[in-house]
């Protein structure tokens, strides 16, 4: 092994190994007559390696790591090779990162403090969306192991790596978002021939009952669900809308009004709504409204705008 963070380079001298010391889950440090204890280190010499924007690469199977500063990112950031998994959604706990992956099949583990996969929830099917919640995390499988639409949503203890429970939440669970004790389900799914319709489910942690509500045909890829002024909203018809306690599209709440086949992608944050439109070609656009349906920035971006995160420096 080497003594540096993967991807940077390896210690030249004390000062570089004194860093790399503060900034992992490394203990203890000897620098020839000298050994230092992190437990005995001053608080405040504790190098920072949570200012990272990290992306998943489905086709290239990798993981994408930059250093977020208040006027950018450095480039060209790390390259971690998932081993041709698939990656597909991901959630940050703590120092590890939980991804989904459909070629693989599983859930893997990845370390941010030695930047290595240190291991994998084996599970069948295609697993798309993942969040974490109180502990344990949940994970919506797309499809099943032969392609046919999967109707399973998984509870799993990421410390014991263990399927929990698994719910049939209806066809093509897409997007997750946990709200209070229920689970919220965008759903999405094909017939045999690849026609879209879309749905959403609802689960009730307290009782394990389980609300579906399809609405017919619908978009490809078409499928968010978000929480809005502490209400659940999911995308519909080119924009987004609320869902009230039956699971009904409350049209009169729609906000965006956008060719539903350019929206790919929608979230919210700070009473803001983020949508990400594409043609996949020469339109790539990211659209934020707020919660009075006024567009307030626009900004051109690369191609296909698939997911938002949000960094506040401090």
């Amino acid at each position: 092994t080497s003594f540096n963070v993967r991807g940077e380079p390896i210690v030249n001298t004390p000062e570089d190994a004194f860093n790399c010391f503060m900034g992992t889950n490394l203990d203890i440090l000897v620098i020839e007559d000298f050994v230092l204890f992190k437990n005995h280190q001053e608080k405040s010499l504790i190098k920072d390696y949570k200012n990272k924007l990290i992306v998943l690469v489905n086709n290239s199977h990798k993981i994408l790591i930059y250093d977020i500063y208040e006027d950018g990112l450095r480039m060209p950031g790390i390259e971690i090779d998932t081993q041709s998994s698939g990656p597909r959604e991901m959630v940050v706990v703590d120092d590890k990162i939980y991804f989904t992956n459909w070629n693989s099949s599983d859930v893997k583990i990845f370390n941010l403090q030695n930047y290595i996969i240190e291991d994998t929830i084996q599970l069948s099917g295609y697993p798309e969306s993942i969040v974490y919640s109180d502990g344990d995390l949940w994970v919506g499988i797309q499809m099943n192991d032969d392609y046919s639409d999967s109707n399973k949503l998984h509870k799993i203890d990421p410390i014991n790596k263990t399927i929990k429970e698994t719910y049939e939440v209806g066809f093509g669970p897409t997007d997750i978002e946990v709200r209070g004790k229920s689970v919220y389900l965008a759903n999405t799914y094909y017939d045999a021939s690849y026609n879209a319709f879309y749905g959403s489910s609802e689960l009730d942690i307290t009782t394990d009952q389980v609300s579906i509500n399809s609405y017919g045909p619908g978009i490809v890829c078409g499928g968010d669900v978000l929480t809005l002024n502490d209400e659940i909203y999911r995308s519909f018809s080119g924009g987004i809308a609320q869902i009230d306690e039956n699971l009904e599209i409350l049209s009169e709440t729609k906000i965006g009004d956008f060719p539903p086949a350019q929206l790919y992608s929608t979230e919210s944050n700070d009473d803001k709504i983020y949508f990400g439109l594409t043609n996949f070609t020469d339109i790539n656009v990211v659209k934020v409204y707020d919660t009075n349906n006024n567009e307030i920035a626009s900004y051109d971006v690369g191609i296909i705008p698939g997911d938002f995160a949000f960094w506040k420096g401090e």
